[in-house]
């Protein structure tokens, strides 16, 4: 795996929903600045200008926060599927591509939360991401079927502490950090979240509060001894 960087900086670009079937990455991401991947309510492949290339289907039930039972251990779950474009010159998925598999992710809790497209586009409400960091665990390799479980570890009515973790069945292949806050797209500012928004939060918190506190949270860059754990 070319670990070109390993803390994934996307502030401030939006965390918006990443429903689509093209986001047009070339297999071979080259980083310049601060921002990888800019998501947001259009298509993410029109705004940075690529072309179209068939990626991942979300597979997500339908959008809306009367539609959702809560899940019991706080845990939303997304899919999607390695896609040719997504390898790199070393042949397996690429670091950029991780990124956009936890997107799917994001995209599955807001969607939980009441922030769907619908919703972002009607009140002009969203959230963007302050800071990230991802651990690479495994390889992820052509048409294997992805798993992200995303949960809410703290929540302050403003800002988001999010973890994620993406499998191949049980095997974990990488880790994301990211918080998160509350974003109005017509100011330009952030702010707090809806009431409602905010109480979405707060059941997902709850109802992971039972988990234990995974190991890779709160962890910097440097040279370690080894993996936590071990």
């Amino acid at each position: 795996m070319r670990q070109g960087a390993s803390d994934a900086e996307i502030a401030p670009s939006l965390h918006g929903n990443t429903r689509m079937e093209n986001i047009g990455f070339p297999g071979e991401v080259r980083r310049r600045g601060r921002a990888i991947m800019v998501a947001g309510t259009g298509p993410v492949k029109r705004r940075l200008g690529m072309p179209a290339s068939p990626t991942m289907r979300i597979l997500q039930g339908k959008s809306g926060m009367s539609e959702r039972s809560l899940p019991s251990n706080g845990i939303v779950i997304s899919s999607a599927t390695v896609q040719p474009e997504w390898l790199d010159y070393n042949g397996h998925m690429n670091v950029a591509y991780y990124l956009v598999a936890f997107e799917t992710g994001i995209d599955a809790y807001k969607d939980w939360v009441g922030m769907d497209l619908d919703y972002i586009a009607r009140e002009q409400r969203s959230t963007v991401a302050l800071e990230s960091h991802i651990t690479y665990q495994n390889e992820a390799m052509l048409g294997d079927a992805l798993r992200v479980e995303t949960r809410i570890l703290d929540f302050d009515g403003k800002r988001a502490h999010i973890y994620q973790e993406l499998y191949r069945d049980n095997s974990l292949l990488a880790t994301q950090e990211v918080l998160s806050i509350s974003f109005d797209t017509a100011a330009r500012r952030t702010c707090p979240f809806p009431e409602p928004v905010a109480a979405r939060y707060l059941e997902l918190l709850e109802a992971q509060r039972a988990l234990t506190r995974p190991d890779w949270v709160g962890r910097s860059i440097g040279i370690r001894r080894g993996k936590p754990g071990s």
